[in-house]
């Protein structure tokens, strides 16, 4: 096993997750712009190739910590027992899958996870939600109270041409060109996005993960213009309905129809079942 300090294998782990991080394309991480900005950062990195992926002060902004606090520290192996929660949300920013978790596991600690330490068994989700979902030949995925993706179907990154790692803010703070190339309905598109946001802050409005999303939404116009009226006239959309979207992956635009469905049990959480359909 490593010291108290330091992971057991510190430099496999800074290969694993730098990998990882490097990987993810900065344009498909919706809202990453305006949290750089938020914590006092350019809105995009200066220096280096703009394709190299997420940087480690990218990382430490969608984490929810001021850059260079935390991640830096951890992706060199210096953080031994990093907090249960704070493992997992990287999990879910890196899009790590079972085999990366178990590896990083490996890096961390010189075994891989017993049952209840494995990625399912962060998440409040059952786990048979897991397979229900990631086995869909449909675009699905479940999200948590904040709207953070869990879990997704292969197909989810079809249709978005990589799942965003998150619903709400993938809409709200779109730039222009996914507004008129992707999401072509972005209207209703918003007008959705921001009725889950407003009703979930009604039900939770001290939580931080919804009130950093509201912030980063509101810095845009005509979020704002639209948040001002369901303010002032609440209209509760579920996230169902039909919206128009092109497909990431044939070019085509075509119908988007959303199921939903609110897991048992567990406060906030939900399943999105899509159907895209060419028109």
């Amino acid at each position: 096993m490593g010291s108290a300090e330091r992971a057991y294998a510190p430099e496999a782990l800074r290969g694993l997750l730098r990998r990882a991080r490097e990987r993810i394309a900065r344009a498909g991480v919706g809202g990453l712009p305006e949290l750089r900005l938020a914590a006092g950062l350019s809105a995009a990195p200066r220096t280096g190739r703009r394709d190299r992926g997420l940087t480690q002060y990218d990382m430490d902004v969608l984490l929810g910590r001021p850059p260079g606090a935390w991640y830096s520290r951890f992706e060199r192996g210096m953080i031994a027992n990093p907090a249960g929660p704070d493992l997992h949300r990287l999990a879910e920013v890196l899009g790590l899958d079972a085999t990366t978790w178990d590896a990083l596991w490996k890096c961390l600690y010189g075994r891989p996870p017993t049952a209840p330490e494995g990625l399912l068994g962060v998440a409040q989700a059952p786990p048979i939600w897991y397979s229900v979902v990631t086995s869909s030949p449909l675009p699905a995925y479940v999200v948590d109270e904040g709207f953070d993706v869990l879990w997704h179907s292969p197909a989810a990154d079809e249709l978005w041409g990589g799942c965003p790692h998150n619903t709400v803010l993938s809409v709200l703070a779109a730039d222009a060109r996914v507004r008129e190339n992707v999401l072509v309905d972005w209207p209703y598109w918003c007008l959705t996005a921001v009725s889950q946001l407003a009703g979930a802050l009604r039900e939770r409005p001290a939580h931080r993960r919804l009130l950093q999303i509201r912030d980063i939404a509101l810095l845009d116009p005509q979020v704002r213009a639209v948040w001002d009226r369901q303010a002032a006239s609440p209209t509760l959309f579920s996230g169902g309905g039909r919206r128009l979207m092109r497909h990431a992956g044939t070019g085509r635009v075509g119908a988007v129809s959303c199921a939903v469905a609110v897991l048992e049990g567990v406060v906030g959480y939900r399943v999105e079942f899509l159907r895209w359909t060419q028109i």
